[in-house]
């Protein structure tokens, strides 16, 4: 009977960590990334000024603004929580050679796009927005969501992987919201599979490198930063359109199984972790 209650009492206790950390998490997506940008946009119109999301050099500063803002709350929850005591934040060499999967991920996943109609403060604040979404969301989920599982569970290394497993299926499970932004389907599928494999890489980054939590911000701000080149692509005219009918599922899934061996070797680093 006392081990029936205790059982009951854990899964409780599962239950209401994991709702805590979605409330967090939709903290950080919803109010922060969705509804803040719209009060900005709807006080910019008020005042006489319109904000258009189609200019790039708008959507970086917008993105730059309202990550500050979530960067500055998670500080505030951080610390609130005394989660700040488990971080470091000196980087050795040892860390660039446990990353070297990661970082070859990174130089693979630099688009390069048209410069010749960009200028430089646009370029700039591009790199800025890469650099604060890596840092806003490895403070969400390594800074606070994966700390608050360990909390509990991180005594064990069943604990661990649960916790990591956990963290990385809800910081993946968010990008289902994409689905309402006009992103196809089978897209946004595959970034909810890929995005789960990338959080677990940083999670196992995080716990190999002593909880280093800035080595895992700079990291990801810099995969974002790669791929933002992207964004200075001629823009497609309407005979270049691709109909959503004719997309293929095989793009997507080569995607996913490119991240495999990330997925492998982030395993591969749990199973150190003491």
């Amino acid at each position: 009977m006392e081990y029936t209650d205790k059982r009951e009492q854990n899964k409780r206790e599962i239950a209401l960590l994991i709702v805590y950390a979605l409330g967090l998490s939709l903290l950080a997506n919803i109010f922060i990334l969705r509804v803040l940008p719209k009060l900005v946009s709807n006080m910019s119109n008020y005042f006489g000024y319109e904000l258009k999301s189609s200019d790039l050099l708008t959507k970086y500063c917008m993105g730059i603004g309202v990550r500050v803002v979530g960067i500055l709350i998670f500080l505030y929850i951080i610390k609130k929580f005394d989660f700040y005591k488990l971080f470091t934040f000196k980087i050795s060499k040892q860390y660039i050679i446990i990353s070297w999967l990661f970082i070859g991920y990174i130089i693979a996943n630099i688009e390069l796009g048209d410069f010749n109609k960009v200028n430089v403060v646009t370029i700039i604040c591009m790199i800025i927005e890469a650099m604060s979404i890596g840092f806003f969301e490895e403070m969400v989920f390594r800074g606070t969501i994966l700390p608050l599982f360990l909390e509990k569970w991180g005594k064990s290394k069943r604990g661990i992987l649960f916790s990591v497993l956990v963290s990385s299926g809800i910081f993946s499970i968010l990008h289902l919201s994409n689905l309402f932004t006009g992103e196809l389907p089978i897209a946004v599928f595959s970034q909810v599979i890929y995005t789960c494999i990338i959080g677990i890489a940083f999670s196992a980054l995080f716990l190999r490198t002593n909880k280093n939590l800035l080595w895992c911000c700079l990291l990801h701000g810099f995969y974002d930063m790669a791929s933002g080149f992207g964004d200075f692509s001629k823009v497609l005219n309407a005979n270049q359109e691709v109909s959503k009918e004719l997309v293929s599922i095989v793009p997507y899934l080569i995607n996913i199984c490119l991240f495999i061996p990330l997925l492998i070797y982030s395993l591969f680093l749990l199973r150190k972790v003491e």
